[in-house]
């Protein structure tokens, strides 16, 4: 079944949109269907969310866990999410990796590898956050 989303823009459109946001803001940019189901992304999963994902809980995925993170609305009707990222507004230190553990069961061997990976996250100010969202607003 084709996603609801691409009745209303195509696959095509939608791609032209990515590579547009990617190279002007340089950050990575995905959809998630209305179903959390991803729908595309032509970035490679960062090496911080490989390790990430090896922990979520049982029925968790990354799109369900971020699928309210900027909703896509049409009509009072939910066409999906867009996630972007991933980014931090602050630089990472420790108190953000206890945070981590205390929601996952994730060995200390892990959580320093977690903490040694977000220090290549890219770190964005809060006020270029919402100029961000605004800009997606916009597109979308």
């Amino acid at each position: 079944m084709i996603p609801y989303l691409f009745t209303i823009v195509s696959p095509e459109k939608l791609k032209d949109m990515f590579h547009t946001f990617e190279a002007i803001i340089g950050l990575p940019i995905q959809i998630i269907d209305e179903n959390g189901i991803l729908l595309g992304s032509e970035t490679p999963v960062c090496p911080y969310c490989q390790i990430f994902k090896r922990y979520l809980k049982n029925g968790e995925t990354c799109e369900k866990i971020h699928l309210s993170v900027f909703p896509l609305i049409g009509k009072n009707v939910l066409l999906g999410s867009i996630l972007v990222g991933p980014f931090l507004m602050t630089p990472p230190d420790s108190i953000m990796i206890s945070d981590i553990e205390k929601h996952y069961d994730i060995p200390t061997s892990d959580l320093l590898e977690l903490y040694d990976e977000a220090q290549n996250i890219k770190v964005i100010a809060p006020s270029m956050v919402n100029q961000i969202s605004k800009l997606l607003y916009y597109m979308f």
